[in-house]
């Protein structure tokens, strides 16, 4: 059969193949897409992964810095406790200065990095979304593709193509019986 030449002779012939092109495509496309969106979401988890690390690096370098000050803020009015677990360091009221600037810049990283996470999380609850809806499409349209070809193949071969068979078969039969009778009607001449 030429594509160009497509079934319209019968609508039932056509809504059987039509059903079966259906559920073909709905089995091909849905899987290139969600391909695809398995490729997106690793990306953005690895970001989401990304941003939790540098979130809980800037919290952590942020809490040694005010550590760091505070304990010497409390070594310059002698309040200050040394504990054998802890490292002692003194610094300058200048190098203190430059502490809580590093640990303000920290705590904004950290804030950029909380942003950026939430946009991954975002992103990929919107992929996900997305995946979800791709799966609901593919399903709908091969229950659609199965039940349009199932009505079609049913109804072709029930209204039509079984009395087509009938008809060729008795053809066939009525052929045969005029050619013995006229074989026995040569045969008696």
């Amino acid at each position: 059969m030429n594509i160009s030449t497509f079934p319209t002779d019968n609508l039932y012939k056509f809504c059987a193949l039509f059903g079966t092109v259906i559920i073909l495509a709905s089995l091909y496309f849905p899987h290139v897409l969600l391909s695809e969106l398995c490729k997106q979401v690793s990306f953005v988890d690895l970001k989401v992964a990304t941003a939790k690390a540098e979130i809980d690096h800037f919290q952590l370098k942020s809490k040694i810095v005010e550590e760091t000050v505070q304990n010497s803020i409390a070594r310059n009015k002698g309040t200050y406790k040394p504990s054998p677990d802890k490292l002692e360091l003194t610094h300058s009221d200048k190098e203190l200065r430059g502490l809580i600037f590093e640990n303000l810049n920290n705590l904004k990283l950290a804030k950029t990095s909380e942003a950026e996470l939430a946009n991954y999380i975002d992103e990929s609850e919107r992929l996900l979304a997305e995946q979800k809806l791709i799966n609901s499409l593919a399903v709908i349209s091969v229950t659609l593709g199965f039940m349009l070809s199932l009505f079609g193949y049913l109804s072709w071969y029930f209204k039509i193509q079984r009395y087509q068979d009938k008809a060729l078969k008795d053809s066939i039969n009525t052929t045969r019986s005029h050619l013995r009778n006229s074989d026995s009607v040569d045969t008696n001449r």
